[in-house]
């Protein structure tokens, strides 16, 4: 359960130094981008949605694996081996988190990914002025999908019949490319990715039904399968992160973000679904609920964002003065946050923020922005190292 506090261990790994690079194996982090965060290549770990809009690894949970760095000359490469399948945190029904999950599942829905390993690798290029990475990523989406649907009906036909909606996670392979490039004072990063991904062969008629919206006594009565859909979906699609970080005058630093993704190709064994069973109706298509499972994670609030932040220092770098923005580049919902941090000594630091979210009222409640005008706040925060 999110809303249970539990004690983990963010990272706990072995580390074997050789002479050219190293082996890690544990509970680790990784990071294979290009960019600052929201990259489409850096699948190795899941993502908790609290910190949705956090920057850095307080964004990543932990994964068990084996993974090695090496050098030669101008070039790096890599690998990472994971026998589990990681999936994302997210929270679900929970009334303080400002972005709403389309799905609330119970256990029961959602079909496990049965004896997973994730691999990936990645090849390094290094240049004067940057450098240029491929990479490649074999595993399992971190967010779970609908797979498909069964009618369930009682024996007598005496209740209405019920949806049980199935999800699972798909098979999704990743080829991705990204580079840094320096030019005097401007920086220049980007992370693009290719996905294919395939919803797993599950069997959906044997699902026993999850009850979800009906008492224990109730759904002891559901024994019989009316109808019975599997998507079997097979789609392609790219995502991308464009970033750029540049010094102005006066210690003013500028750094932004263009994140974008789209589908490509989208299959899957039913198109228009239109079920009618005694009282209830059934009309939808599958491909209105495709969403990516892999890749970067802010996706979940529109496919095409630009993310800003302008920053000033004062006082020898002990006072921080930031602006930040994410603008919808689909609709007009943006959210604009004004922030000072202090430094209060070197093992505490402050943070006091105005956080403003604005809609879009040409839109309805659904879109993502609309939903999160209620998280608009003021903070203080504070951190202590040691």
């Amino acid at each position: 359960s999110p809303q249970d506090v539990s004690w983990d261990l963010r990272e706990l790994y072995l580390t074997w130094q050789l002479k050219n690079g190293e082996i890690r194996i544990g509970k680790q982090i990784n990071s294979w981008s290009s960019v600052d965060g929201n990259s489409p290549v850096d699948n190795l770990n899941a993502y908790d949605y609290y910190y949705l809009f956090e920057t850095g690894a307080e964004q990543k949970i932990g994964v068990f694996s084996t993974a090695g760095d090496f050098y030669l000359n101008s070039w790096k490469y890599g690998f990472s081996i994971s026998p589990i399948h990681n999936i994302n945190r997210l929270p679900i029904n929970d009334p303080e988190f400002p972005v709403d999950i389309t799905a609330s599942p119970t256990a029961s829905q959602v079909i496990e990914v049965n004896q997973p390993i994730e691999i990936g690798g990645y090849l390094t290029k290094s240049f004067n002025k940057g450098d240029v990475t491929f990479s490649y990523f074999d595993g399992y989406d971190r967010i779970f999908s609908p797979t498909g649907f069964n009618v369930w009906q009682d024996e007598n036909f005496i209740f209405e019949p019920i949806v049980d909606t199935v999800y699972s996670y798909r098979k999704t392979q990743v080829i991705g490319m990204g580079t840094v490039l320096f030019f005097g004072d401007l920086t220049i990063r980007g992370d693009i990715a290719y996905f294919n991904t395939q919803s797993p062969n599950s069997n959906i008629v044997g699902h026993e039904y999850s009850g979800t919206s009906m008492s224990e006594i109730q759904k002891d009565f559901y024994t019989e399968i009316r109808e019975t859909r599997s998507f079997k979906v097979d789609a392609e699609y790219y995502q991308t992160n464009f970033q750029f970080e540049y010094e102005l005058p006066w210690d003013l630093q500028i750094a932004g973000q263009y994140v974008k993704y789209d589908t490509l190709v989208y299959i899957d064994s039913l198109g228009h679904v239109e079920i009618d069973v005694d009282d209830l109706h059934i009309d939808f298509n599958p491909a209105d609920y495709f969403f990516p499972g892999l890749g970067s994670h802010i996706a979940i609030l529109t496919k095409n964002v630009l993310l800003l932040d302008v920053t000033k220092t004062l006082y020898d770098n002990r006072i921080e003065l930031s602006v930040k923005t994410i603008m919808d580049q689909v609709h007009s919902g943006k959210m604009i946050e004004i922030g000072v941090g202090y430094d209060i000594n070197e093992s505490l630091k402050s943070y006091l923020a105005v956080n403003k979210v604005f809609g879009d009222d040409s839109q309805d409640e659904k879109y993502t922005f609309n939903h999160m005008e209620d998280f608009s706040h003021i903070r203080l925060e504070l951190k202590y190292f040691y």
